[in-house]
C-alpha cells in the first residue's frame, strides 16, 4: 500500500529481512518486528506517467522508516528519529528517542500532524513526534 499519492508519483516503503517464516494462520510473513531480522527499510517515488522509478532509498541496516510525505521521511535509528529531505536525502532535524528502549516492543501510528509511539507491552503513549 502506497504512503502517498498523487496523479505525478506513488511513494511505497518496502522491507527486507534475513528470514521469512510461513504462519498457518497469515500465510508468508512478509515484515518483521523484530529488529534483530531487519536488514533496510526501502523507499521508492514512482512516477505515475509511466511507471518508472524516479527515487529510490536504502536505509541502514536497523534504520525504519516511521513516517513519509512528498517532502519527507522520518526514521528512528540508534535513539534518535531522523528527518530526511527529499531533493537530497539529508538529514534535516534530529530528535532523541529516549523512550527506546533496546528489550522494548513498540507502534509507531501517524495521524495528523503527529506520530505517536506506544509501548506494546502496557499500551501505553510514550511519544509524540512532529511531523511538520
Amino acid at each position: 500500500m502506497p504512503y502517498v499519492s498523487n496523479d505525478k508519483y506513488i511513494i511505497s516503503v518496502a522491507q527486507r529481512t534475513t528470514s521469512r517464516s510461513i504462519t498457518r494462520d497469515g500465510g508468508p510473513t512478509a515484515t518483521s518486528c523484530e529488529m534483530s531480522k531487519h536488514e533496510n527499510d526501502c523507499l521508492y517515488i514512482i512516477n505515475t506517467d509511466d511507471c518508472t522509478k524516479s527515487f529510490r532509498h536504502c536505509t541502514r541496516t536497523f534504520e525504519r522508516i516511521l513516517y513519509v510525505d512528498d517532502e519527507k521521511a522520518i526514521t528512528y535509528y540508534n535513539g534518535e528519529y531522523l528527518i530526511y529531505s527529499f531533493d537530497k536525502w539529508e538529514i534535516t532535524a534530529e530528535q532523541p528517542a529516549d523512550e527506546i528502549k533496546s528489550s522494548g516492543s513498540y507502534t509507531f501510528e501517524s495521524c495528523g500532524d503527529y506520530i505517536f509511539v506506544f509501548d506494546d507491552n502496557y499500551d501505553k503513549l510514550l511519544n509524540t513526534i512532529s511531523i511538520m
